[in-house]
């Protein structure tokens, strides 16, 4: 009924792949299986799941559909479990609710780093769907760059990204319409922790979270997204950079 208005899709909040069940009063409980009664498995509840998203893309097969999931619930954090990937592949977008802004983020390539994040990014692309990087707890404009410049080094055309700073009509951040143009290639990440990708127009540039601070020549002359001409950048530990030819 509400699709039929005309609205472009439906998004569909909390897709947990993994058990996670409250009583109500704020304790996590297991609850009885009604097809097995018995306690709810992992497993089952990890089928059950990616099936309830499958009857819903099949009730709604021409629906733009957002799945608002957590990208570890992967049993490795990453895209290739076998329920996951029904998961994924019953939505056109995968939503990312915070983003690379994400507090619990870190350096390094571990379960829990900003590069295995990339890296599940990279499987959802994989799968044939896209993402988007809705980092909602970036309120400055310095968050919503390491946000933007995360997004652009996975991105492969198709993803959105979203911080909350500058998205109002009424307080519009221009750096949200910068065009880089298209990829030159795929993202490189130093041994230190500074990624970076270049594009026809521009560079995308993330330091990690616990990195050295870094001082990267340019190569050339380049506009920062405040509007300073530059031909090098220095960022700090969970700092990005986006930068556009003049």
């Amino acid at each position: 009924t509400t699709l039929a208005k005309g609205y472009r899709g439906v998004h569909v909040d909390d897709v947990n792949m993994n058990l996670t069940v409250g009583n109500g009063s704020g304790a996590a409980v297991t609850p009885v299986d009604p097809r097995t009664g018995q306690l709810m498995t992992n497993d089952n509840w990890q089928r059950y799941f990616a099936e309830f998203m499958e009857q819903t893309r099949t009730a709604m097969p021409n629906a733009e559909l957002v799945h608002n999931a957590r990208w570890f619930d992967a049993p490795n954090h990453d895209g290739q479990d076998a329920e996951i990937q029904r998961e994924i592949k019953a939505a056109d977008f995968f939503e990312l609710e915070r983003g690379f802004w994400d507090s619990g983020l870190t350096g390094g390539t571990g379960q829990w780093s900003v590069d295995r994040v990339m890296r599940f990014i990279d499987d959802v692309h994989g799968l044939g769907r896209h993402v988007v990087t809705l980092a909602s707890p970036a309120n400055t404009a310095a968050a919503a760059e390491y946000n933007m410049a995360g997004t652009l080094l996975t991105s492969v055309g198709g993803d959105y990204q979203y911080a909350n700073y500058g998205w109002q009509p009424t307080a519009w951040w221009p750096a949200y319409d910068l065009d880089l143009g298209d990829a030159l290639g795929t993202r490189t990440r130093s041994i230190d922790g500074l990624f970076r990708r270049d594009f026809a127009n521009g560079i995308a540039l993330l330091n990690e979270p616990g990195a050295t601070t870094k001082t990267i020549s340019l190569g050339g002359t380049y506009k920062t997204t405040s509007g300073q001409l530059v031909s090098s950048v220095t960022l700090t530990a969970k700092q990005g950079a986006v930068l556009v030819k003049p």
